[in-house]
């Protein structure tokens, strides 16, 4: 809509809006017989203007989807055709036979090696603008053959373009790879070389610079126009190309988190570029991105820092099939909505001709229907200000005259329905209050066998209810388990683990199947309620489910000894109770559990410290233990004295893992007192003391264990060395007498008969 129908739309409103209630109903009539009018031919203005407005939209958007896919599909053979040709260079014979040759011999002024650097050099000149290197690297990753012969010598080896050909056994394109500087990108492009046996000996990779996709985009962007511009986008939503120009090349579209740009950038994936400068911060064009696979063509704002203009850009996206990137191509929408500036004024041309029309109408028509409505409206006022016992005149039987009938009905029932109202609305707030008590006491403990009988206890109590009861399904889904009940039957039926079916023979046990409420309002006229003798002043009854995740772990009963205690009006209330307890009983389930693991892991860990530590003291002659008399250390079976003791008077445990492997001991004058610094500072050195031993017994365990390790390989290599399997047995024999330090050692090779085995 242009903007004179703007601003004579804003005057007309504030015209008519400002004064309104100071007018007569005769000309709010008329003003509203206008606007009605002018509002009939806005609508059909605006439905065809937003008809041939989508019509438009959706002819650019099948448009630009079309040059998307296309130029996505131009990509896609891009990578495809060097993927396929990278593939085939990497058999050539010349390149096979050189990495076929030993380490040792892979020289580069070797007759195979000027041969294979002659074909690099050859295969790089398919496409010398952008083609950056060829270069052969042998099966540990190490760089034998290189166009740019710097690069000769390097390590490949963890680079994704050598690993993953290798893995795979395909031809593969790398990420965007960024340089040294910025505007330096490449895609890198890999296929396995394998000799004539078929094994795989090296890989040959090809760097491409992006500079190859630059052109190729900004030949494709006026697929649709020349003001038409077309966008590359990896899966960082990073542009790698861009046909309208550099300025925001290599830039993200929406900023990401500190940690995933030190990742990007360390992968070399992102420019090294101030993080500010990395993004243009578009969110609404990103989370269009994010939803292209329902809705491939949306609006945003795709070119920041451009002139600004009323409407966002149109935009259209293809994916790529061989890579996780994105073509977008744009248009703004002012070149394909043009048409619509003729139709919006011809539209204005309407609604002023139509609304003169209609208000010479209204004008008449006004004062013949504004006398009824006044009068109706004076009742309604009065009405409104409480007083009910007014009537309205019906003074014809037309459409007003049914509206003061209607009225006068809405009166009488307002009369009888305004006194039980606020009774009502009292007591669901007072049951509601009392449901959030108990939902906010249950919450506040943790046991449960201290949980479900407090809970039943004050459920009873808040809403003087004759029973409340509380059953868990079983652990088979069977049966349900009476776990809280109030008073003495309550307690006697725990007692006995007094059970119930889940089926349909009782009401809890109708609603552990079910999963749904029942309510019995009056005991002595259901068919599903079954008397108790041990309850026999039951009149009401409310059994809900007790769920959790969509699974019901038990009942909450509840009985009254007065007919219509529950109903389906205050169900809601029981439910949300329900639901609050439910919560209550899973947290505590599973703070016992948490508790209970927790208990059983400290106790495993303890256990294990102390298997580890007995085992280590056990091997030791003499366990450790040392004693220093302000002059020398010495061993501690030293310094004991006769009566086999040591005499101190203050020790703190050595503690590794809960469990005590040790003490520290101190022996203070009788005149001096530590202070709690001091204690502190000796507690402080037992724990590092600790520490210490334990990471010192892993070393020596890892120790050992290498030690194990290189013997069995050095015996292992000698005996692979063997020529038969006597020569073998005795270098098994020999070599383990030597490394083990005994003095006889028998390698006895003896097969049983089969009569032997039968017997």
């Amino acid at each position: 809509m242009s903007k004179s129908i703007k601003q004579l739309a804003n005057r007309f409103v504030n015209f008519v809006v400002l004064d309104f209630t100071n007018y007569t109903l005769r000309t709010k009539l008329i003003i509203s017989f206008v606007i009605v009018g002018i509002i009939s031919v806005a609508t059909v203005a605006f439905l065809n203007y937003r008809f041939t407005q989508n019509a438009l939209i959706n002819a650019a958007n099948q448009a630009l989807l079309g040059a998307a896919s296309q130029t996505a599909a131009s990509v896609d053979t891009f990578i495809t055709t060097n993927l396929k040709a990278v593939e085939i260079e990497a058999q050539l014979p010349p390149l096979v036979q050189f990495l076929s040759l030993p380490p040792d011999q892979q020289q580069y002024n070797s007759p195979e090696g000027i041969a294979a650097i002659s074909v690099l050099r050859t295969l790089s000149r398919k496409d010398p603008v952008h083609i950056s290197s060829y270069a052969l690297l042998d099966n540990r990753g190490r760089n034998i053959l290189d166009t740019l012969s710097h690069d000769v010598g390097t390590d490949e080896s963890s680079q994704a373009y050598f690993q993953i050909p290798l893995q795979s056994q395909q031809p593969y394109v790398s990420s965007v790879t960024f340089g040294e500087t910025s505007n330096s990108a490449f895609l890198y492009f890999s296929s396995p070389v394998r000799n004539s046996a078929g094994d795989i000996i090296g890989a040959l990779r090809l760097r491409y610079s992006m500079l190859a996709l630059q052109q190729l985009i900004t030949r494709k962007g006026g697929l649709t126009g020349l003001d038409t511009s077309a966008l590359l986008l990896d899966e960082s939503r990073l542009r790698l190309a861009d046909s309208q120009g550099s300025d925001f090349l290599y830039t993200l579209i929406a900023p990401l988190d500190q940690a995933m740009i030190a990742e990007l950038q360390a992968a070399k994936r992102l420019p090294n570029k101030p993080v500010e400068a990395l993004s243009t911060n578009q969110v609404d064009f990103a989370r269009g991105l994010g939803n292209i696979a329902t809705q491939p063509a949306f609006a945003a704002d795709v070119h920041p820092g451009k002139a600004s203009h009323d409407h966002l850009d149109q935009v259209a996206v293809a994916a790529l099939r061989t890579h996780p990137w994105l073509i977008a191509f744009v248009q703004s929408p002012e070149i394909f909505q043009a048409p619509l500036q003729a139709q919006a004024r011809a539209s204005l041309l309407w609604a002023v001709a139509i609304a003169s029309i209609v208000a010479v109408g209204a004008f008449s028509l006004g004062q013949f229907l504004a006398g009824p409505i006044i009068r109706l409206t004076a009742v309604a006022r009065a009405v409104a200000s409480g007083d009910l016992q007014v009537q309205a005149p019906i003074e014809a039987q037309d459409e007003i005259g049914q509206l003061a009938m209607a009225f006068n009905q809405m009166t009488a029932q307002l009369r009888n329905l305004f006194g039980s109202l606020e009774e009502q609305v009292q007591e669901r707030t007072v049951e509601l209050a009392l449901s959030i008590e108990v939902g906010q006491r249950a919450a506040a403990i943790r046991d449960l066998d201290e949980l479900l009988p407090t809970i039943v206890e004050l459920i009873q109590e808040r809403f003087h209810l004759y029973h409340t009861q509380v059953y868990f399904v079983d652990d088979l889904g069977q049966n349900l388990i009476l776990r809280a009940g109030t008073g003495s039957v309550g307690q006697e039926l725990v007692a006995r683990r007094h059970s119930l079916p889940v089926g349909p023979g009782s009401i809890v046990g109708r609603v552990a199947a079910e999963a749904q409420p029942v309510v019995v309002p009056n005991t002595e006229i259901s068919d599903i309620h079954k008397p108790s003798p041990l309850l026999p002043e039951t009149r009401a009854e409310l059994a809900i489910p007790l769920m959790i995740e969509g699974r019901v772990i038990g009942v909450l009963d509840m009985q009254s000894d007065r007919v219509n205690t529950f109903t389906k009006d205050n169900l809601t209330v029981f439910e949300a109770m329900a639901t609050q307890l439910a919560i209550s009983i899973d947290s505590a389930q599973q703070w016992t559990a948490s508790q209970e693991a927790q208990r059983k892991a400290e106790e495993a860990v303890r256990q294990l410290t102390r298997q580890r530590w007995a085992e280590t003291l056990t091997s030791r002659r003499n366990p450790p233990g040392y004693i220093y008399d302000l002059s020398s250390v010495k061993p501690l079976s030293e310094a004991i004295n006769g009566q086999g003791r040591l005499q101190s008077n203050l020790s703190v445990p050595v503690v590794i893992q809960n469990e005590p492997i040790g003490q520290l001991s101190v022996k203070v004058p009788d005149e001096k007192q530590l202070s709690a610094d001091e204690q502190a500072l000796l507690t402080a050195v037992a724990q590092q003391l600790a520490q210490k031993a334990e990471n010192l017994r892993l070393f020596e365990v890892t120790q050992q264990r290498a030690t194990r390790e290189q013997f069995a390989r050095q015996i292992t290599d000698k005996i692979r060395a063997s020529r038969n399997i006597e020569t073998a047995l005795k270098t098994a024999a020999a070599e383990l007498s030597k490394v083990l330090g005994v003095a006889k050692t028998v390698v006895d090779l003896k097969v049983d008969s089969i009569d032997d085995k039968d017997q």
